[in-house]
């Protein structure tokens, strides 16, 4: 399975010509299943070979990207491509703080603009720049970005067009979170760091 992934990764996937810029990997339970151990070593083996980062989805409540982030460096991942995806959840500064101590990237993200946590979240993200880890986070809304009349299974905070159809759901990181950053200490240059230069140092295949 790993050479598979590997030659599409070089040749495109199936017949498309199309490379993928990203691998993606998931564990939603607090320890890490053997199947998971599985999936999660060929991940590994495909990353070496192509350098391409990890997006990890995690599980927050259960800080199981700690556990991620042993296994990714016990098989060899260098922890500087991997980035742990929905690290706030819990709003647990020190979870997150641990993580970054890894050398992971980690994400900033489910942020939406009618979700009650959203304050609570940037209150995390104000702290860990404040603490000088703006070099290790990157930001995303995570939507499901298609029509809601398709979307009727998802969470209604998840959604961009969630409360009177209002279609300024896909810019609140633009809109709120980076104006809320900056209130609280952020500097220009720690907005560009997170919005530009880390998803750039990520999505750059290293020399």
């Amino acid at each position: 399975m790993a050479e598979y992934f590997v030659d599409e990764c070089h040749t495109g996937i199936r017949d498309s010509g199309v490379r993928p810029g990203v691998l993606k990997c998931a564990v939603e339970t607090p320890q890490i299943s053997s199947t998971n151990r599985t999936y999660l070593e060929i991940i590994a083996i495909v990353q070496k070979a192509t350098r391409l980062p990890i997006i990890a989805h995690s599980h927050s409540a259960s800080r199981n990207g700690l556990l991620m982030m042993d296994f990714f460096s016990e098989h060899g991942v260098d922890p500087a491509r991997v980035i742990i995806g929905h690290c706030l959840d819990s709003c647990d500064a020190d979870y997150v703080r641990e993580l970054l101590a890894r050398g992971c990237y980690v994400g900033c993200d489910r942020l939406y603009r009618h979700d009650a946590s959203l304050p609570r979240r940037i209150e995390v993200m104000a702290r860990l720049i404040s603490d000088g880890w703006a070099r290790r986070m990157v930001l995303s809304h995570d939507f499901i970005c298609y029509a809601n009349h398709l979307n009727r299974r998802q969470p209604v905070a998840s959604r961009p067009a969630s409360v009177h159809d209002d279609p300024l759901g896909l810019c609140v990181v633009h809109d709120l979170v980076i104006p809320a950053l900056l209130a609280r200490g952020a500097t220009a240059d720690d907005i560009e760091q997170i919005t530009q230069r880390n998803p750039l140092a990520l999505l750059a295949i290293p020399a």
